[in-house]
């Protein structure tokens, strides 16, 4: 009996054992199935770009050119009335480049560039001295004598300040100052001891608010720098006209492109 209860007992223990094979090899492992499908579609989706949206903060590329021609060209040239982009060609044909500035700012930022001499004068003076006589020798006055200087800068500023920009219709509003400053002459004041020197100084500038269209060149006004006036050395009666260009950095659609 004892020998039949050991057959008994290692015929279960096998049959245990061939179920278990059985369940092993028909069953498989949900989580390596699933780990295996998730590689296969990671590896066969297309790596796609961050999405740039339009609210996104942008930057702008600014063109400042000034070109001149003589006045009497210049005023036919207008009144033919051009489009705005057939009368840009038209004076970067005809006429001289004299200022080209680029700048980059936010589109809701300000720009500015200043291009000066810094020229300094004397604003206060002591009085002319008047000495008393020696041995009846009358003695030469002392001159004023300055005592106080400021500085005025001459020569150009252009500033703008973006406003809102319109995606769709590829416009922007910009705020534009302007501005030159010359040198004229300097004129004599008083005379004798009490006899000082002033500067002269011409001084343009305009201000306007534009809507430009991106990429377009804008003409922003005129300037009439002087001419011969003993220290400006230009003898041509020049009309200067400044345009700017406005482009989105990185966008070639609102380029113009």
């Amino acid at each position: 009996m004892l020998a039949a209860a050991m057959q008994i007992k290692t015929f279960i223990l096998l049959s245990l054992t061939a179920v278990a094979l059985v369940f092993s090899s028909d069953v498989a492992d949900p989580f390596a199935a699933s780990g295996k499908e998730d590689q296969k579609q990671k590896s066969d989706s297309p790596a796609t770009e961050p999405e740039v949206r339009e609210n996104d903060p942008k930057n702008l590329n600014v063109c400042y050119e000034v070109f001149s021609m003589p006045i009497a060209q210049a005023a036919d040239l207008h009144r033919k009335g051009l489009t705005e982009e057939e009368f840009y060609k038209q004076v970067v044909k005809a006429g001289k480049i004299e200022r080209f500035v680029v700048l980059n700012t936010q589109a809701d930022g300000r720009a500015m560039v200043e291009s000066a001499s810094e020229f300094i004068y004397p604003t206060e003076f002591t009085p002319p001295q008047f000495p008393e006589s020696i041995n009846n020798t009358t003695q030469p006055p002392l001159p004023a004598c300055p005592t106080a200087f400021t500085m005025r800068p001459i020569g150009e500023k252009f500033e703008i300040e973006p406003g809102f920009l319109v995606p769709d219709a590829r416009f922007l509003g910009i705020t534009c100052n302007v501005s030159l400053t010359s040198l004229l002459r300097l004129e004599k004041w008083a005379k004798d001891a009490a006899e000082v020197e002033q500067p002269i100084v011409d001084n343009q500038n305009f201000q306007i608010s534009i809507v430009a269209k991106l990429g377009s060149p804008q003409l922003l006004g005129t300037l009439n720098p002087p001419f011969e006036n003993g220290v400006n050395p230009r003898k041509d009666q020049a009309l200067w006209f400044c345009f700017v260009t406005v482009r989105v950095i990185g966008d070639s659609a609102k380029a113009g492109k």
